[in-house]
């Protein structure tokens, strides 16, 4: 990390909530300080466009993140039919029905299928990819990708059925994956009594 000038750091003080302290190794750290509340260090370089848009999420409560590396949502741009599309349309459905924190967690699930390459032989990822033509058997292997992990192989399941069992109530003509696929059963090690 760089070290201040004077003349940032009279700055600084000037700046309401802004404190600057040193670590164990004698390094300036700039933070937000509001009363009652614990500290949010600043990472950012004091005075560029990047440090007042982490100011503004810390004086907000919000967590910053940079403008390069925030991740875009991959139904964003989704054609009609494709298996982005469908989770655009499940997560907006059921928005009022679920919590935040639940639907967050699905979003994070659907997502991470959707950048799944493994059903299709050209590198495809399944986000690009018609919802329509998934089976049962799809399913089986998108679960078995996380196999080394059972909890969140049942995730994909339990998720991938909420999504489809949600397609099923819109429209009946499209083929839909039986309801119940195996979920992973973790590995318990063996007593030796």
């Amino acid at each position: 990390m760089t070290i201040l000038s004077t003349d940032h750091r009279d700055a600084m003080k000037r700046e309401k909530g802004i404190v600057l302290d040193k670590d164990r190794h004698g390094n300036l750290r700039c933070y937000y300080r509001r009363a009652g509340l614990p500290k949010i260090r600043l990472r950012e370089p004091y005075g560029s466009d990047a440090f007042y848009d982490e100011l503004a999420c810390a004086r907000l409560g919000q967590p910053y993140v940079k403008a390069d590396t925030r991740p875009k949502p991959m139904a964003e741009t989704a054609g009609k039919g494709t298996y982005a599309w469908l989770v655009r349309e499940y997560l907006r459905r059921n928005k009022s029905l679920l919590a935040k924190s639940t639907l967050e967690q699905k979003r994070r699930v659907l997502d991470g299928i959707g950048d799944e390459t493994c059903l299709s032989k050209s590198g495809q990822r399944l986000a690009e990819m018609a919802s329509v033509g998934l089976r049962s058997s799809h399913i089986a292997t998108l679960r078995d990708q996380k196999i080394e992990a059972p909890e969140a192989a049942n995730h994909r399941v339990k998720a991938l059925s909420a999504l489809f069992n949600g397609r099923s109530r819109k429209s009946s003509r499209a083929p839909i994956p039986p309801r119940r696929s195996r979920r992973s059963k973790p590995h318990r090690p063996v007593s030796t009594r």
